[in-house]
């Protein structure tokens, strides 16, 4: 089913996070947090958005701008973060197009966390009023949230009419072909895919699209309309993705209609094609069964001693594709892989690239991946700003030292600030006055209070230089032993993703593996029952 899915989930995913290209943003401070998210410089989106939220500079655009953190936050994988921003959100007095937003990401943060009636729950509490783009990403969500609890007739029903943007109606009535077909309405899921899988293709794209759908009805109509089956592999491109599997389904269907002869020829062709591709690992035994039941004993012998061959040997290059895994050889090269485009790397750069595939592919590997990504640009950005630190070292050590030369200025500006011969003077004056007050003697009380400012100011000057200077010091010091304890938390988080991300690959190589010497199994069995005429039962499937 996930494998089904897959169109539905990357649709889903594409545009996560909440911000319109065409809004009003009244504060400039929120335009620029904009302008590094539609560069998708997400680090520094988010970061300038945390700046401006702690001085308060958001203004008229707090909650978008909140629903965009938590859009963001979401993006990094930081869940409950971000659902604790959603649900603030929905608690405050915001308007229902955030508040439809702020639902419909709890609902996806449900589904990632695999709380399907969660997810339902908030999905529900999304209102009509909805634009194009999120009203189809909530019928898509909803389809699969209703796929994943084997609800397929509830899917069907929630992705028909389409309500979102007509350029995704496409995706829509892909979805809706598959979850009719699981819902035994298989008439109407095979007229929804039918029309994609006729419709004209002048994209990648939308041929992808095109032959996904022809191979889900040649696998829906295999068994009880295998020659429709059949027409519809025939429509896949030979020279996409899908091609084997269509060339594998196609000779299926011929043995399906009883054409055992005419299914040598799809299968002949994968025989000519990559032994890595499992496609053609499985029509490897498939045709020496056809010629099985065609009575062609010695061919159907060799064959199966060929793929014996074949397979043995491919079963030990996935071995060694499993220790370049182990050697790190994986991540050297799918780091380069852009998480957001479906590039990949060279294929001899990736071992077992073409087993991985579908797991590179996998929304699940992809977010594993950016995570790890974020993580290496996290250290990045901190051994950056550790570097950056010596500077500060440097700058502060200079205004010491200017500060150091300037000193005996400020000492002997210290001297010609002497009061004693003002108070003196005072002191005179109000003794030849007492009790009463003398122009001059006020004049000169008022000088002498000013000296008295200017030389304390000079002199806290003085006194506070190396207080001031053991500060930045010590400030500088914390943020080198802050920025430390977070290199030595982001290595450790990196070594677990990167752990992670190659125990996905293992596993799957690993099952690959097991299934290619099962084969190996099969094929030599089969072989066995050849050279024994006595335990042959022709017309039994080996």
């Amino acid at each position: 089913m996930r494998r089904a899915l897959v169109l539905l989930t990357g649709l889903l995913l594409c545009g996560t996070l909440a911000a319109n290209p065409n809004q009003r943003v009244d504060d400039a401070r929120y335009g620029e947090v904009l302008f590094h998210f539609y560069q998708q410089d997400y680090f520094t989106a988010i970061t300038h958005l945390l700046a401006a939220r702690s001085k308060g500079r958001l203004g008229h655009d707090w909650y978008e701008a909140e629903l965009l953190l938590g859009g963001l936050k979401l993006s990094y994988g930081l869940t409950d973060a971000a659902e604790r921003i959603f649900l603030r959100l929905l608690e405050q007095q915001a308007g229902p197009a955030v508040r439809n937003r702020a639902w419909y990401y709890l609902a996806q943060l449900a589904y990632q966390k695999g709380r399907l009636e969660q997810a339902a729950h908030a999905l529900a509490q999304i209102g009509d009023a909805l634009p194009p783009e999120l009203a189809g990403k909530r019928q898509l969500l909803g389809a699969l949230v209703q796929m994943e609890q084997g609800d397929y007739a509830g899917a069907a029903k929630t992705l028909s009419p389409w309500r979102g943007a007509p350029a995704d109606a496409v995706y829509g009535r892909y979805n809706l072909g598959i979850a009719l077909v699981r819902s035994g309405q298989l008439d109407a899921g095979i007229a929804q895919l039918e029309a994609i899988g006729r419709m004209r293709a002048d994209s990648q794209e939308a041929q992808a699209l095109r032959d996904k759908a022809n191979v889900a009805i040649g696998q829906a109509l295999l068994q009880e309309q295998p020659r429709l089956a059949r027409q519809a592999l025939e429509r896949v491109s030979l020279t996409g993705p899908l091609s084997s599997r269509a060339l594998l389904g196609a000779g299926w269907a011929d043995v399906a209609a009883g054409r055992h002869r005419a299914a040598l020829v799809p299968w002949a062709e994968l025989g000519r094609r990559a032994i890595s591709d499992p496609a053609v690992q499985e029509a490897l035994l498939a045709a020496p069964y056809a010629l099985l039941q065609l009575q062609a004993r010695d061919q159907a012998a060799e064959l199966y001693s060929v793929a014996t061959e074949r397979l043995s040997a491919e079963a030990a290059r996935i071995d060694a594709a499993m220790q370049d895994i182990r050697n790190g050889r994986l991540l050297d090269a799918a780091i380069a892989i852009d998480p957001r485009t479906d590039e990949l790397p060279p294929v001899d750069e990736l071992p077992g690239s073409t087993y991985l595939g579908t797991l590179i592919a996998s929304h699940g590997f992809r977010r594993a991946l950016q995570d790890y990504q974020d993580v290496e640009a996290l250290a990045a950005n901190l051994h950056y700003w550790r570097a950056r630190l010596s500077d500060f070292d440097t700058a502060l050590a200079a205004h010491r030292a200017r500060f150091a030369e300037k000193l005996p200025l400020l000492q002997r500006r210290l001297e010609t600030l002497a009061p004693h011969a003002l108070e003196e003077r005072v002191q005179a004056l109000r003794s030849e006055l007492p009790g009463s007050g003398d122009t001059e003697l006020r004049a000169l009380e008022q000088q002498l209070a000013r000296l008295h400012e200017r030389r304390a100011a000079l002199m806290s000057i003085s006194e506070r230089a190396e207080d001031d200077f053991r500060a930045f010091a010590g400030r500088i010091q914390l943020l080198r032993e802050r920025i430390d304890r977070l290199l030595a938390a982001v290595e450790q988080a990196r070594v677990q993703h990167r752990q992670a991300l190659e125990a996905q690959a293992l596993q799957t190589l690993g099952a690959r593996r097991d299934a290619v010497r099962s084969q190996v199994t099969q094929a030599r069995f089969v072989l066995a029952r050849l050279y024994d005429p006595a335990a042959e039962r022709p017309g039994r499937r080996p």
